[in-house]
């Protein structure tokens, strides 16, 4: 497995200090290190925007260039999209496995007072649990990577847009590997995050649990694993979309034409 993507091609963008780093996060992936361990060690809190330091912090879709002045970073959790801003920006993404993370919500939800599925957490299995409430809530737990990528539950746009405007992305299981990646793009000082332990709730995952969560999440899937087995950055072949049709010759194949920084 890979322990990072870094996007070679978009390095000389980083040199420009009115540079917006953006960081899409999808719940349950390790957003809140790539905000608090990385963004405010970085850059200081007054200069990330989020909804976590600024309670009325707008929509991503629905920010300007005005609302953005004085920030060095984003990092919150809605769909990345291309804002056209004047100033020049770039997105990292963090990854995991769809199986894991679906895990991982089950507990974070039994443990969470007050969220909207608590109940049914604290009253059901894993198994249970995803079945019923992926039903209920399919945004938060089917293909939400992919959107958070792209603003689309496909996995082939998301590799174009990481390829045109991410300069990284990570692994939530190999967290430090992608940090220590991205200091060494931007000249960050020494970062040291928590070593994480492998997930406790892995024996619970059962065969047919992995088998309901991947047929729920094929998109984000095929996005992990694609990233995850390094070059060439390919997705299996499948008949294109109306609307993939509609990229650039040049992301036909879907390979991101970069090379992968290893440790």
């Amino acid at each position: 497995m890979a322990p990072y993507f870094i996007n070679d091609l978009l390095i000389p963008r980083t040199r420009d200090e009115n540079l917006l780093l953006v960081h899409p996060h999808a719940q349950r992936t390790g957003g809140k290190s790539i905000r608090k361990n990385v963004f405010v060690r970085v850059f200081g809190q007054d200069r990330v925007y989020s909804t976590v330091f600024k309670p009325d912090a707008k929509r991503w879709r629905r920010l300007t260039e005005a609302d953005l002045a004085g920030y060095s970073a984003y990092s919150d959790l809605y769909n990345y999209v291309d804002l056209r801003l004047p100033r020049p920006v770039l997105a990292i993404g963090v990854l995991r496995d769809p199986v894991r993370r679906a895990a991982s919500i089950y507990h974070f939800v039994r443990g969470n007072e007050g969220h909207r599925h608590q109940a049914l957490a604290q009253n059901t299995n894993l198994e249970d649990f995803y079945r019923r409430a992926s039903s209920r809530d399919p945004s938060y737990f089917r293909n939400l990577q992919c959107r958070r990528i792209c603003g689309h539950a496909d996995a082939r746009i998301a590799l174009v847009t990481i390829q045109r405007q991410y300069i990284g992305v990570g692994f939530t299981d190999q967290m430090n590997d992608f940090v220590e990646a991205l200091r060494d793009v931007f000249g960050w000082p020494e970062i040291k995050l928590r070593v994480r332990t492998p997930a406790p709730y892995d024996a619970e995952i059962t065969p047919a649990f992995r088998r309901m969560v991947l047929a729920d999440n094929a998109e984000d899937s095929e996005l992990f694993e694609t990233l995850s087995n390094g070059p060439p950055y390919r997705c299996a072949p499948r008949p294109l979309s109306r609307q993939i049709r509609g990229w650039a010759t040049r992301a036909r194949d879907f390979t991101l034409t970069v090379v992968r920084r290893v440790v």
